[in-house]
């Protein structure tokens, strides 16, 4: 299965449950789809998981158990989702790289390691901390989505204040 082209799994996936690819198509672009499927592909080990991990996805966790990222989790959390929430909107869209080098710039000035940004981000994305890679998952979903389930994530940690 992983080695696989994104194209090649999506017509599996559709050979294994009829309409599976309408249903991925309503809730992806066929950009994001293909990048979602190259990412997770590395992750699933079934056509069924695979799937079933893309249409998850594609809504915002439900509850975010913040036991989680207890170990990621202080008092600069909410400063450190604001300023990547800020410095995000600046960057080339789906540029998993330079999101990376920003997170990374963005850390060390703020004097703390990337896990700390990128786990609690991973929880806002996934719902999980266990995720293909949390860049490449900011490139996919876009600015949009990222700030709809980081303020989410916010909200949770009590660092978003009523009407911002």
């Amino acid at each position: 299965m992983r080695q696989l082209s994104a194209a090649d799994l999506l017509e599996d996936i559709e050979g294994m449950q009829e309409g599976a690819n309408a249903a991925l198509r309503d809730v992806w672009k066929e950009e994001q789809l293909h990048g979602l499927i190259d990412l997770y592909k590395e992750r699933c080990d079934t056509l069924r998981e695979l799937y079933e991990s893309l249409i998850a996805l594609a809504t915002p966790p439900a509850k975010l158990d913040l036991e989680l990222i207890e170990k990621w989790q202080n008092e600069n959390l909410p400063e450190l989702i604001s300023s990547f929430l800020e410095k995000l909107s600046s960057l080339p869209v789906g540029d998993a790289s330079a999101i990376q080098v920003m997170v990374k710039e963005l850390t060390k000035e703020m004097d703390t390691k990337v896990p700390f940004l990128a786990q609690p981000l991973r929880l806002a994305l996934t719902g999980s901390v266990s995720s293909p890679g949390v860049f490449g998952l900011v490139a996919i979903l876009g600015v949009e989505e990222v700030s709809l389930r980081a303020r989410a994530l916010l909200e949770a940690v009590g660092g978003l204040q009523a009407g911002k």
